[in-house]
């Protein structure tokens, strides 16, 4: 029987995602192949981990250079009868490949698209849109296989979609230092309690995370928290997920798979997704971690998140790219093949209709919305100049968006958002709105436009009369108000109560205007 060698590493850094990967495709293989780890060191990990031979390379010593790594591990093989070596290790590249490419079928995992390298099949389950299958050009020999994108996922194959899901999942990575979220899991928990039914929590601490202690003891105070310690396996507590906390690792994949809405995070570069691509997964919520964890919002997120729980499960239902469960048996079936693919483009679809018009936004939109309000040119017309971060944002639109209409306006690109909404000043009732450039900076009658559509849209659902701030020094904005015929505001003490409304303490830099 031939021999299949997998050189993979994990350790406190790095974590286990490549060695599960690896563990994933070995079960597979298994059924034609003998199959041999070659790893670092063994360890208490790895006895319970990998269920098959393991040729320890660095039994009394380290890991120095990939010259010499390839040279051990040549020596280790060199009587064997292999089919392929498979590497899935960061260290490794085309300098340690070389060594093996004229000799043996070389199979390299990789998800970074930065690297390059000399094998027979490079493996990338990674979305990238259109781009997906232009992943590693020029850094790859020209007859490689290429086998890129989500349908080379390889999911936990005993899980199953049909339990009933109604646990948080808080997912941190198989391993890192997780006392940096000792202030967020305590956070979740004091939210947690102002639910009449509080839901129960599933909390995994990595085989080799550390500084957990803190969180450990929180299970004492707070009884609806599961730790979930040294299991391998999280098929039971990922079924039984309604929604989850997780880093931006291979997970996301069984995320999709048992369609579980989240809220993702990245640990790592390889973590590290375009948020478009997350979305055509079917994840639209997904937050900056370290600007979070120094919030004083984190209560205020997971309660506007778990509260808009069927919104988030709508986004998560029309993703465009659905993971099955064959990954792992479509690269073996290849593998044995032998054969050259050709795989055609998978293109996402347009998020929005190539016709022109107005239409109103929807959650769909919510990344998106955040990109052009944190745009410059918005930012400097804007009450708030500063930067609006994404957990802020999302706190905002899910619990403002019902009371707020908001549209974009379409011309062969996005050209504007506008919206509005109504605000109550000394007891009476208006309309306030804004509008924000996007793609393409709208003409003066493209402006005049969309905003009479607005005023027309507005006063068909409320007769209420229009306010205006505008900065003295943006003339253009208050030209077309004026254009619009909006006056202004001659009683100080409607312009008083606006201005604390608002938080506006300069007295002379703004024009306040009515309709």
């Amino acid at each position: 029987m031939q021999e299949v060698i997998i050189r993979t590493n994990f350790n406190k850094n790095v974590g286990l995602g490549h060695l599960y990967r690896c563990i994933k495709l070995a079960n597979e293989l298994k059924k034609y192949y003998k199959i041999t780890f070659a790893i670092d060191k063994k360890s208490k990990i790895s006895k319970k981990i990998i269920k098959f031979k393991i040729i320890e390379l660095y039994k009394g010593s380290t890991f120095k250079n990939q010259l010499g790594d390839a040279n051990l591990l040549k020596r280790k093989i060199e009587k064997k009868n292999i089919k392929f070596i498979i590497v899935d290790d960061y260290r490794l590249d085309f300098n340690w490949e070389k060594f093996f490419f004229t000799k043996y079928q070389l199979i390299v995992f990789d998800d970074l698209n930065k690297k390059k390298h000399k094998c027979h099949f490079i493996i990338d389950a990674k979305w990238n849109s259109e781009n997906t299958q232009n992943r590693y050009l020029n850094l790859v020999p020209k007859n490689c296989n290429k086998l890129l994108g989500p349908k080379y996922a390889m999911i936990n194959p005993i899980l199953n979609k049909r339990k009933k899901k109604e646990n948080i999942f808080f997912y941190f990575g198989g391993a890192g230092d997780l006392s940096k979220f000792y202030k967020l899991i305590l956070q979740f928990c004091i939210m947690n309690q102002v639910f009449k039914k509080k839901f129960n929590v599933d909390l995994v601490i990595g085989p080799m995370a550390y500084n957990y202690s803190r969180i450990k003891s929180l299970k004492k105070r707070f009884k609806f928290l599961n730790i979930v310690s040294n299991k391998f396996d999280l098929s039971i507590y990922l079924e039984r997920c309604k929604f989850a906390f997780s880093n931006s690792s291979s997970i996301i994949y069984d995320l999709n798979y048992l369609n579980i809405p989240a809220c993702l995070f990245s640990n790592s570069e390889n973590q590290k997704n375009n948020i478009s691509d997350l979305e055509d997964l079917g994840f639209y919520i997904n937050i900056d971690l370290n600007k979070f964890l120094n919030s004083n919002k984190i209560q205020l997120l997971f309660l506007s998140l778990l509260k808009n729980l069927n919104r988030i499960k709508k986004l998560t239902n029309n993703k465009k790219i659905l993971i099955d469960s064959r990954g792992v048996k479509r690269i073996v079936g290849i593998l044995n093949n032998n054969k050259r693919i050709v795989i055609k483009d998978v293109i996402s679809n347009s998020k929005f209709l190539n016709k022109n018009g107005y239409f109103k936004i929807k959650d769909s939109f919510v990344n998106q919305y955040l990109i052009y309000r944190n745009m410059i040119i918005n930012r400097k017309r804007s009450l708030r100049k500063s930067l609006i971060q994404k957990h802020e944002h999302y706190i905002w639109w899910f619990n403002n968006s019902n009371l707020i209409e908001k549209y974009y306006y379409f011309n062969k690109k996005i050209i504007s958002i506008f919206y509005h909404y109504e605000i109550k000043i000394n007891n009476k009732s208006y309309w306030y709105g804004g509008w924000m450039t996007c793609e393409a900076k709208p003409n003066f009658f493209e402006i005049i436009n969309f905003l009479k559509f607005q005023i027309k849209t507005s006063l068909l659902k409320k007769n209420l009369a229009w306010l205006a701030i505008i900065k003295k020094n943006n003339k253009f904005v208050y030209l077309i108000n004026k254009k619009l015929k909006f006056s202004a505001i001659d009683n100080p003490k409607i312009i008083t109560s606006i201005k604390k409304k608002f938080n506006i303490s300069k007295k002379y830099e703004h024009h306040f205007l009515i309709k």
